[in-house]
């Protein structure tokens, strides 16, 4: 009977220490997660800094983003102009182009003539009567354009007394912009010719003027 009864209590003392055992390792597993979890009370102050240092992070990165939109959009502003530049230029490419109309006119320079001079002189003489004899015609011109220079011609032409043409004489010359010439006709008249001993006039006109392209 003794027997009996210290086996039931050893069975019962090992039913006792085996769920106790039970009940430790759980709770101990329970310990162990808690250690590596959030319910470890060491990791609070850790979690709430890393807390705060993300969302300061995330204020940073959003205030960032914030100024590369600006910056996105400024520089979409740039792009805008640089687009315009490039119409511009396209504009010139077309003006130098082959196909493109011409507005260009070939119109002649400005000038001006004046000390128009006139003489004759009789060199020789035969009992009063002249029988050779000089006439001389002149006049300055003034080629009054600031770029172009080119030939002048005046023509001056000889009449008699009954306005019979005589003779001509369309002395040429080139003058630079801003420049000035004198331009001279003279013409010998002779007793043989008959018109040594006649009044002599003489007139001028302009025959040829330079031309520039204006557009």
């Amino acid at each position: 009977m003794k027997k009996v009864v210290f086996v039931v209590l050893i069975v019962v003392l090992v039913v006792i220490f085996g769920v106790i055992i039970i009940q430790l390792s759980s709770k101990t597993g329970k310990v162990v997660l808690s250690t590596g979890g959030l319910e470890n009370p060491d990791n609070y102050g850790k979690i709430e800094n890393n807390e705060k240092i993300e969302k300061e992070s995330s204020e940073k990165v959003s205030g960032g983003s914030g100024g590369v939109d600006e910056g996105a959009e400024n520089g979409g502003g740039g792009g805008g102009n640089a687009g315009g530049g490039g119409g511009t230029s396209g504009g010139a490419t077309g003006k130098v182009t082959d196909t493109a109309p011409s507005t260009c006119d070939e119109q002649q320079i400005s000038y001006a003539i004046r000390n128009f001079n006139f003489y004759s002189i009789c060199n020789e003489y035969n009992e009063n009567i002249c029988t050779n004899k000089i006439v001389n015609c002149s006049a300055e011109v003034d080629n009054l354009d600031y770029g172009t220079s080119g030939d002048f011609e005046i023509e001056f032409t000889f009449f008699d007394e009954n306005r019979n043409k005589i003779d001509t004489k369309s002395p040429s010359y080139l003058l630079e912009p801003r420049k000035s010439g004198i331009f001279e006709g003279i013409v010998e008249l002779t007793s043989e010719e008959g018109n040594a001993n006649k009044e002599i006039s003489c007139s001028y006109a302009t025959t040829k003027i330079p031309a520039k392209k204006v557009c």
